[in-house]
């Protein structure tokens, strides 16, 4: 993700025959990610957690990262296959998990169950 945020100009223009991808990263005080087409950028988000998100557990915040995107970006990616990139492993089994540990959980994966994803690592 820092790659496209440092080495990218400009924006591309998005072209929506084409598959997207979405890097997301989150941190102790902020999330952020990138849609991109073919390694080019075409839109950014970033968000300043609030001091109940920044309670969360890593692996929360990372989902709320990808959910977040989703909610940016859902006018591009519905209905499209789309790849997620997370540095964060645990997250790949996000739609394979049984049993999900809280309603928090519950409600997200609910919602990221309309999107057509491939998680990658």
């Amino acid at each position: 993700m820092k790659y496209h945020l440092y080495m990218a100009l400009v924006l591309a223009l998005l072209d929506l025959q084409q598959p997207f991808e979405v890097e997301t990263n989150a941190s102790d005080y902020a999330i952020g990610a990138v849609l991109t087409q073919h390694r080019d950028p075409v839109a950014y988000h970033s968000e300043t957690l609030s001091d109940t998100v920044r309670k969360y557990p890593t692996y929360d915040k990372e989902m709320y990262s990808i959910v977040q995107a989703c909610r940016q970006w859902k006018h591009y990616i519905l209905g499209k296959e789309t790849v997620i990139h997370t540095d964060h492993r645990p997250l790949q089994f996000i739609q394979t998990q049984r049993r999900l540990h809280n309603d928090r959980h519950q409600k997200w994966s609910t919602y990221l169950q309309q999107f057509h994803f491939e998680y990658q690592v």
